[in-house]
């Protein structure tokens, strides 16, 4: 006889869990139950809240957004407002700085864009020309665009705009437009 024997391996049992549905308390909102099958053959409840309290919830957030979008509208008109009033007044004072001398002769369009950057009390901390190809490039560019930076620095500081209002005309953009 040999003195190993087999033993054998337990086979585990087969866990057998009962599914069962506790019913919950109905909510203050009402509902209506659907019944989903799965695979496993269960019976799970799916709560759905009843049409009528639906539209009345999405009537409700119709109504706050409209106020919402109401309050929004002023709040942009005011800032149409403003924008215009810094527009104005940077316009007022770079048309009393920048004149063109008769001696530079053009028969084309210009479009001259120059980047600002402000401080709070109108100072220009940064300025530069948009289209740098045109100004490397086209000399009579670059002289009617050198001619529009020096009324810019020349204008300096900007005076008249709302500081409350810095972060709107901090970083501005000027077209300087010459018609040929």
């Amino acid at each position: 006889m040999n003195d190993t024997s087999v033993v054998p391996i337990p086979q585990r049992k087969k866990e057998t869990v009962e599914h069962t549905v506790v019913a919950q308390p109905r909510q203050i909102i009402e509902m209506q139950e659907e019944v989903i099958i799965n695979e496993g053959k269960e019976f799970i409840p799916v709560p759905k809240r009843k049409k009528s309290v639906g539209k009345k919830l999405r009537r409700d957030v119709r109504k706050a957004k409209n106020e919402i979008g109401n309050e929004k509208s002023v709040e942009n008109k005011k800032d149409e407002l403003v924008v215009t009033e810094i527009i104005n007044s940077i316009r007022d004072k770079l048309t009393k700085c920048w004149s063109i001398p008769e001696s530079i002769a053009y028969k084309e369009n210009f479009n001259i864009k120059i980047n600002l950057l402000l401080s709070s009390q109108g100072e220009i901390i940064m300025a530069d020309v948009a289209d740098s190809d045109s100004y490397r490039n086209n000399p009579l560019f670059r002289s009617i665009a050198d001619n529009a930076m020096r009324a810019v620095y020349k204008c300096s500081p900007l005076t008249g705009l709302p500081t409350q209002h810095h972060h709107i005309w901090r970083e501005v953009t000027l077209d300087f437009i010459l018609n040929g």
